[in-house]
C-alpha cells in the first residue's frame, strides 16, 4: 500500500492533470464549444434585457 501511495498515486495525479490541460486546449479549438458559449451568452443577455 505504501508503494502505491508513494509512486503510483502521484503518477496518476500528474496524468490526470495533463489530460485536463490537453482537453481544455482541445476545447478552445472546438467550434461547437464556442457556439455553445455564444448561445449561453446570448440567452443571458436577452434575459438581462427583459428584466430591465
Amino acid at each position: 500500500m505504501r508503494v502505491f501511495v508513494r509512486y503510483i498515486l502521484p503518477i496518476l495525479l500528474i496524468l490526470l492533470i495533463v489530460r485536463l490541460i490537453i482537453s481544455g486546449i482541445v476545447l478552445l479549438f472546438n467550434p461547437h464549444f464556442w457556439l455553445f458559449i455564444a448561445v449561453v451568452a446570448l440567452v443571458l443577455w436577452i434575459l438581462g434585457k427583459i428584466r430591465n
